[in-house]
């Protein structure tokens, strides 16, 4: 038989070792747990603020701070980049007519100093 299937059958067969219970070579990856609520927190937002702003079911939010669920993949994704750069999300995803780069209104500047971003102090534009 050729390296590739002996290679693909190894793996499949510490796949199969692991996944019931058995010692196995396998390497295994587990993903950092992800502090739903600290990033929340950091942002300072509320738990409705923070889903109507980055499109989660206030439900799933709080399964998550619960620890009743865990984030998957395209979620893990988003709320790590939050953690790091809530307005730049924020940002991208702003909608026509929303003030480009704001957070929600009643939510908290934790970041930098307040009212400010990368890009400087930040105006209110208040439509006559």
């Amino acid at each position: 038989m050729s390296k590739v299937f002996e290679s693909i059958k190894q793996g499949l067969l510490e796949a199969i070792a692991h996944a019931s219970g058995q010692p196995s070579t396998a390497i295994v990856h587990s993903p950092q747990p992800i502090d739903v609520k600290a990033i929340r927190k950091q942002v300072g937002m509320t738990q409705m603020e923070f889903a109507a702003a980055f499109g989660i079911s206030v439900s799933t939010l709080r399964h998550w701070e619960r620890g009743d669920r865990i984030p998957q993949r395209p979620a893990r994704v988003l709320l790590r980049v939050v953690a790091k750069a809530p307005h730049a999300v924020l940002s991208a995803l702003a909608t026509p007519g929303d003030r480009e780069g704001t957070p929600p209104p009643g939510t908290k500047e934790p970041l930098g100093q307040p009212g400010t971003d990368r890009r400087g102090p930040r105006t209110s534009v208040v439509p006559a």
